[in-house]
């Protein structure tokens, strides 16, 4: 690609470096993804720069914005799906954990499930998980409508380790509401994920995530203006052990790590703070393994059945 430079010159601050560019092109238009570091942090995010090709050149027609809206996920790979006019993306996702349990481990870091990319007609990148993941569904072992309100969590049912869910929530705008993923038989271990009326986000939250203190907490959001107005929002999130990829219908993903330890077994509530109710139609199917090799989170941990 030439005239990155000049494109590079515009929109990334100085401060920041970059690598392992990307391009992708969708007829005369063109993404261009960027790996971002700072000196003070090293590897930090990703960002998409949008624009057309004129005489040979990647014009960027907008500021750049992120690609992805995940604590750790960087290096993203584009790859054109063989005799199909597709793109699809992997990132690296790294770990989220002090360095001597990675050693004690004996492995660290993970490729994130395939995504497909697309451009829509406004411009906007677009991303849903590749459709061949569709095939690793095996049983669905849930399957729930109802609604949720402060008096009390709903529980939706029991999950394996690795499993794909579809939800349609709806928010309740006096409070938070959304599901949490319990990973301990005294619900001390959990994920939240949440829709904030307050902010307009869908957040994802670890900080109880792990009963280990080594593994990294924090809430991380992404823009979900729907929240805002008790709107239908659809997610699918599929969870994989030690990572949870969360994508939004309209095509936003964020992907974060968490080490559940506890034994389990793992379920999903629906839950909300607000006064009125939430309501909610979730599905999940477990994922067959398909010969993928499943490592487990510490040395000498046995393989969950």
């Amino acid at each position: 690609m030439r005239g990155g430079e000049e494109v590079l010159k515009v929109f990334v601050p100085v401060a920041v470096g970059w690598e392992c560019p990307q391009y992708a092109t969708f007829g005369d238009s063109g993404v261009l993804i960027i790996s971002d570091w700072t000196p003070q942090g090293g590897p930090s995010h990703t960002t998409v720069h949008t624009g057309r090709e004129q005489d040979g050149r990647f014009k960027a027609a907008a500021a750049p914005v992120p690609l992805d809206h995940g604590p750790d996920f960087y290096a993203p790979a584009l790859l054109r799906a063989l005799g199909e006019d597709r793109w699809l993306l992997w990132g690296w996702a790294w770990e989220a954990r002090d360095d001597a349990w990675a050693h004690e481990a004996g492995w660290a870091g993970t490729l994130t499930l395939p995504r497909e990319v697309t451009l829509a007609a406004d411009g906007t990148v677009v991303q849903r998980p590749a459709r061949e993941l569709l095939a690793l569904r095996g049983e669905r072992v849930l399957h729930r409508t109802g609604h949720v309100t402060q008096s009390g969590s709903a529980e939706l049912g029991q999950v394996s380790r690795t499993f794909d869910l579809t939800a349609v929530l709806t928010p309740d705008t006096t409070g938070t509401s959304g599901l949490r993923l319990v990973t301990a038989a005294d619900d001390t271990e959990y994920l939240d994920i949440s829709l904030d009326p307050t902010t307009g986000q869908l957040t994802v939250d670890r900080s109880h995530a792990s009963l280990d203190a080594r593994a990294r907490g924090g809430s991380y959001a992404v823009p979900c203006p729907a929240a805002t107005t008790g709107t239908a929002v659809e997610l699918r999130v599929i969870v994989d052990r030690s990572i949870a990829q969360v994508y939004l219908g309209d095509g936003r993903v964020l992907p974060l790590r968490f080490y559940p330890l506890a034994e389990g077994p793992w379920r999903l509530q629906a839950r909300t703070t607000g006064t009125d109710r939430s309501d909610f139609t979730v599905q999940a199917w477990n994922l067959t393994p398909g010969g993928i090799c499943q490592e487990p989170l510490l040395a000498g941990q046995g393989q969950d059945a």
